[in-house]
């Protein structure tokens, strides 16, 4: 099982209210509704058994028109053969008892029907058979389960933030309720004429996810892999870019709309017509240029995390998987400001994102130095944590070792050494593993462990980079550690 749980890079400009305000609504909405759930699941079941029970005992009754729909056409079927053969054979109850049992069926029927028209998802869900404005957006805040809404708001809160970023507040807003009655459209075309409920936030989020591809396709998704049925305990955690990820999903849930697999409970076309939605959307603002004409103008005039329109440029690039262009504006950038925090952030998101270690490893002791500087230890400590989580195979010795310093530095001892080990068991040979074991036993001399200090100060010494200056001033460090 994949589950989101976030964006590579989650960083933007300003809170994205809007997609936060989508999320504490669905959950405002949804509480209230599985509170009164069981007792309405409860009343309704009572009165379909009530009913079902008088079928059962008069199956020569005629079932009430409004009623037809929720029987299944076999039964209906079975029940006009009854009918007939009783009929036929005269078997019949005398008019005025049938007109009292017929009116009896009726009004367990009608308590049936109410029982669930109380249900919120029948109240306030999308009937195609009988369509509604009202109902068409009431249906995408009405949720049937918390693992509905769960699975709903965790795509939601993997990409809506970010396209709310790049998109603004007022026409993100629209956008996602747009998209909800366009899923809903979509799914009346395909279902015309039925009378079960449509309701989830899904169609609408598809739409947001196909803008998302369109948009910010370069980026990747942060998924939790959760292998239950095998290894219960075992996690891991994958980085999948959006342009593989999205495009699966979206041609997944096309076969399966065309499947028409009946009574699955799943609105495939729904998720199909919002996807589709949000990918003409985003495909047209890109090609009339909105964002730059009109978004980013009005953004930047009230933000200053983006300053240097390079740094902007730049950010742009890396979105979009222009890893050139995106270097050479960030170079540009930090030519003009090389103090700029913002400008070292972006210029390892980009070697993150472009995959080039050699870049990493420039640009993150600058960084690391900047937060340390700034004052801003946990930012700096967050960002190595990713680093070293999300991005193994780019973490090379000389960021390990400019990572272990710096949490040297911030007062996280254990964890510098942890780095410091890595960086000596993965390259043992390299210059950087003398450095590491050297930086290992001043980190622990601070500590008051000189036992090991000692071990480490031990073996950098026989190294094969200990040259130069360096025996004498090992043995200085050794010698100078109390016994």
């Amino acid at each position: 099982m994949l589950i989101p749980v976030g964006q590579e890079n989650a960083i933007v400009r300003r809170d994205p209210w809007v997609a936060l305000a989508v999320i504490v609504l669905n959950v405002l909405v949804a509480a209230p509704v599985f509170l009164l759930q069981p007792a309405r699941t409860d009343a309704i079941r009572d009165a379909a058994l009530r009913f079902e029970e008088y079928v059962v005992q008069h199956p020569y009754l005629d079932v009430p028109t409004e009623l037809k729909p929720l029987v299944p056409a076999e039964a209906l079927g079975k029940l006009a053969q009854i009918r007939a053969r009783a009929t036929q054979l005269g078997r019949l109850p005398p008019p005025e008892k049938l007109q009292k049992e017929q009116d009896e069926l009726r009004a367990r029927g009608s308590a049936l029907l109410k029982a669930r028209e109380a249900l919120p998802w029948v109240r306030w869900g999308f009937v195609p058979a009988k369509p509604s404005l009202l109902t068409a957006f009431t249906s995408t805040w009405i949720h049937v389960g918390w693992l509905h809404l769960l699975g709903n708001l965790l795509f939601f809160f993997a990409t809506a933030p970010f396209l709310e970023d790049a998109w603004g507040r007022a026409l993100f807003a629209a956008f996602y309720v747009a998209s909800g009655l366009v899923a809903v459209a979509t799914h009346a075309v395909y279902s015309a004429g039925s009378l079960v409920p449509l309701v989830g936030a899904s169609g609408a989020i598809a739409g947001v996810m196909g803008a998302f591809l369109i948009r910010l396709g370069a980026s990747r998704i942060r998924f939790l892999f959760l292998p239950l049925f095998v290894l219960p305990f075992f996690r891991v955690t994958l980085l999948l870019p959006a342009f593989v990820v999205l495009p699966f999903w979206f041609l997944g849930q096309h076969w399966l709309a065309r499947q028409a697999v009946a009574g699955d409970g799943v609105a495939y076309w729904a998720h199909v017509g919002g996807f589709a939605f949000g990918m003409v959307v985003a495909g047209v603002l890109r090609l009339a240029k909105v964002e730059e004409r009109f978004i980013h103008p009005a953004i930047e005039a009230r933000v200053s995390l983006v300053q240097d329109a390079a740094l902007e440029r730049a950010n742009e690039a890396r979105f979009a998987g222009d890893w050139a262009t995106a270097r050479r504006e960030i170079r540009a950038a930090l030519t003009k400001d090389p103090a700029s925090l913002d400008g070292w952030r972006e210029a390892c998101e980009i070697a993150l994102a472009s995959g080039d270690a050699k870049e990493l490893e420039r640009a993150a002791p600058r960084l690391l130095e900047l937060y340390a500087k700034a004052g801003e230890a946990p930012l700096g400590e967050r960002f190595v944590q990713e680093v070293v989580r999300d991005h193994p195979r780019l973490a090379g010795p000389r960021f390990l070792l400019a990572a272990a310093a710096f949490l040297g530095r911030t007062g996280d001892g254990r964890a510098a050494l942890e780095l410091y080990t890595r960086v000596h068991e993965e390259s043992p040979d390299a210059e950087e593993a003398f450095l590491a074991l050297v930086r290992s036993g001043e980190v622990l001399s601070r500590a008051g462990n000189s036992q090991r200090a000692r071990e480490c100060y031990a073996a950098a010494r026989t190294h094969r980079a200990c040259t130069g200056h360096w025996p004498a001033r090992l043995d200085g460090l050794a010698a100078a550690l109390p016994s």
